[in-house]
């Protein structure tokens, strides 16, 4: 049995106290250092109207609430059993509620046409196997649309990526859900998938795998309140023709090359990637965030704290639309670059109400070739400030909220 399955006693008096919501026997396995870096790291209400989810009775939670700065919550109502559309309809008790599909209300931007699993049923996962009936996998590998949530929470240990089929949520939120050893590939065209509130906390160093991976025009992605850290690739690359794409609300943690948006300066056909970040956290990762080549990226109201090696970059081709960020330098005083590399061409930039701390150098280049956003979506972007650091810092990756 590894060190992490084991269940903590003290965690299971915390939830008999009922400061954390589980269901089912196998709730939250072992913790492990640095699991602090799951979640955010304060506790006050936020922006989006979110509750004080904070639970101090295990070592790695949010005592953060939900950052939105759309949508809200609600309480839990499911039914036990899981399945997917039934002759008719959906079985009894796995209709999907109003309140739980309302987290629609919430995505922004390039993203903004997902739906997820919301024409279909919802699915339960009843166990934290790796496959099989009532395991995560057999949830999102299936055909159709379907909302999956959880009934437990704790680890799944994955032999290999999820292959992520179209038209599906997996929505974490009310449980604690942590993956390892592999993550969750969106690839060869599918499309309109949601992922909510989990942790891809570490992957296998023996093998070359992304956390995420967007590749071969998957399309039309909503990935929120993530936690992300330590795999032994990205923790999300988003290439070959993959596009519109909204992350929000994302913590990003203990890795080096974080985010690849374009791999390559042959592949021409990545010009069609659109992508927005808004509200995350690159808490003191090293570089790409996002390396960016060809695509187009409207970065808004994150939090880049102290990376490493650079912020980000665009380079051939690409266009990085840089707004009301905080760029928090550290040693690394390059916050954004218009070249990077050996790649022969340079990105356009263009910075628009950025915060530059600690000496944070911000390259502008080109700018009146970048795109407009607010020619593609409507969006509130907050003012870069104390604030909205405070904000981010509080309320991005995983928070411990219940399924409305």
């Amino acid at each position: 049995m590894r060190a992490h399955q084991r269940v903590d006693v003290l965690l299971w008096l915390a939830v008999l106290a009922g400061m954390v919501t589980v269901a089912g026997a196998c709730a939250f396995s072992g913790r492990r250092p640095g699991d602090l870096d799951d979640v955010g790291s304060g506790g006050h209400l936020g922006a989006g109207g979110y509750a004080d989810g904070g639970d101090p009775g295990f070592e790695n939670p949010s005592s953060s609430s939900s950052g939105s700065s759309q949508g809200g919550n609600g309480s839990s109502g499911s039914s036990s059993g899981h399945g997917g559309q039934q002759p008719g309809g959906c079985a009894p008790g796995d209709e999907i509620p109003a309140s739980v599909s309302a987290l629609l209300d919430d995505v922004v931007g390039f993203g903004s046409a997902v739906t997820g699993g919301a024409a279909g049923c919802r699915y339960r996962v009843t166990n934290l196997n790796d496959s099989g009936p009532g395991s995560l996998r057999a949830g999102a590998e299936a055909s159709g649309p379907l909302w999956i949530t959880f009934d437990l929470s704790g680890d799944i240990t994955l032999s290999s990526p999820i292959d992520m089929a179209s038209d599906k949520t997996i929505d974490g939120r009310g449980q604690y859900i942590r993956l390892f050893d592999a993550g969750i590939d969106i690839v060869n065209g599918t499309h309109n998938v949601i992922i909510e509130n989990i942790i891809f906390k570490q992957g296998n160093a023996n093998k070359t795998e992304d956390a995420l991976r967007l590749k071969q025009d998957a399309h039309t992605v909503w990935i929120d309140h993530v936690s992300l850290s330590d795999y032994p690739d990205g923790l999300l690359d988003i290439t070959r023709g993959s596009t519109d794409i909204t992350v929000s609300w994302c913590k990003f943690s203990n890795h080096n090359k974080v985010m690849l948006i374009g791999a390559n300066t042959s592949h021409t056909g990545d010009s069609v990637i659109r992508v927005t970040l808004h509200h995350n956290w690159f808490k003191q990762t090293t570089q790409r965030h996002p390396r960016l080549r060809f695509g187009k990226v409207h970065a808004f109201n994150n939090l880049y704290d102290q990376w490493g090696s650079y912020g980000a970059a665009s380079s051939h081709h690409g266009e990085l639309y840089s707004e009301n960020n905080v760029y928090q330098a550290g040693s690394d005083k390059d916050a954004v670059l218009d070249q990077f590399g050996s790649d022969p061409s340079d990105g356009a930039v263009k910075s628009v109400g950025d915060s530059k701390l600690n000496g944070a150098v911000i390259v502008q280049n080109d700018a009146g070739s970048v795109f407009q956003p607010s020619q593609h979506y409507a969006y509130n972007a907050d003012q870069a400030g104390g604030s909205l650091q405070s904000a981010v810092e509080s309320q991005a990756g995983w928070r411990n909220v219940p399924l409305p």
